[in-house]
C-alpha cells in the first residue's frame, strides 16, 4: 500500500473457519475492543485479554459465539471510509440484535 493508506481495526465474531456472524470495522482500537466485549459480555479480565492477545475463544451458550478476533487491516482511504460505514462487512445477525424479549405467560 502507498502512503497514503488507511488503517481500519475489524472484528470477526462467529466460527473460527466458515462464514462469520459479524464483522465490523473500527478507526480506532480501543472502539473495535470495545465493541466486541460489549457485543459478547465479556467480563473486564476477558476484554483485557482480548485486548492483548487479538483473539479469544467464547463459550457460545453465555457470549453468542466461539470466537472473535480483531485485526488491523490497511486500506485504501476510499475503501477504508466504506469499511467504516458498514458497506463492506457482514451487519450484526438479527439474533445478535433482536428487541423482542422472551416472556412467560402465567394462566
Amino acid at each position: 500500500m502507498n502512503a497514503k493508506s488507511r488503517v481500519v481495526f475489524v472484528i470477526r465474531s462467529g466460527p473460527r473457519k466458515g462464514r462469520a456472524d459479524i464483522e465490523a470495522a473500527f478507526s480506532t482500537r480501543q472502539d473495535a475492543v470495545r465493541f466486541a466485549s460489549d457485543l459478547h459480555g465479556l467480563e473486564p479480565s476477558e476484554a483485557k485479554s482480548f485486548a492483548k492477545a487479538g483473539e479469544i475463544e467464547l463459550d457460545r451458550t453465555r457470549h453468542g459465539s466461539t470466537y472473535c478476533a480483531l485485526k488491523e487491516e490497511r486500506m485504501a482511504p476510499d475503501r477504508a471510509e466504506k469499511a467504516l460505514s458498514g458497506e463492506l462487512y457482514i451487519p450484526p445477525a438479527p439474533a445478535l440484535i433482536s428487541s423482542k424479549r422472551r416472556t412467560t405467560r402465567v394462566s
